[in-house]
């Protein structure tokens, strides 16, 4: 891929805007996983208003080329992995905060969630924050490569 782009990130988020959008017709349709739809839905697109707005202050970051592709990727990975980490809970019925209605995860399904999406899902957030709060030290003019 060439150097991540502002531009770029932008359409990211606004796929990840789509697919949330998409992901409301689970809740339309009703029945025992509406709820699960709901949250992944929701979380979606807050995750989509997420890559929006790195993708609107990108000009104002001072990263190396480096520290860019780092929040690029943390950030589009963030919001897919989310997507499908939302999906795999509601099919596989891993009960959530918001869906589960307080019962305990439990079965190989809370395992693979807990264990391979969760960590994942966790780390980014807190890598892009970084980087992005990092990023908005100095003038505001972009480091040259």
């Amino acid at each position: 891929m060439n150097e991540p782009t502002g531009r770029g990130l932008l359409r990211q988020g606004f796929r990840i805007l789509l697919l949330s959008f998409l992901l409301g017709f689970g809740i339309v349709a009703g029945g025992p996983h509406a709820r699960g739809f709901m949250a992944t839905h929701v979380t979606g697109m807050l995750t989509a208003v997420f890559a929006v707005l790195m993708g609107l202050a990108w000009p104002s970051f001072t990263l190396s080329l480096g520290q860019r592709k780092w929040l690029y990727w943390s950030v589009v990975i963030d919001g897919y992995w989310g997507l499908i980490a939302g999906v795999f809970a509601t099919l596989c019925e891993v009960p959530g905060p918001v869906s589960g209605g307080g019962a305990a995860p439990h079965g190989w399904q809370a395992t693979v969630f807990f264990s391979v999406f969760i960590p994942v899902l966790t780390i980014l957030p807190f890598v892009f924050t970084g980087l992005a709060l990092y990023g908005l030290r100095g003038t505001g003019e972009p480091k040259p490569e």
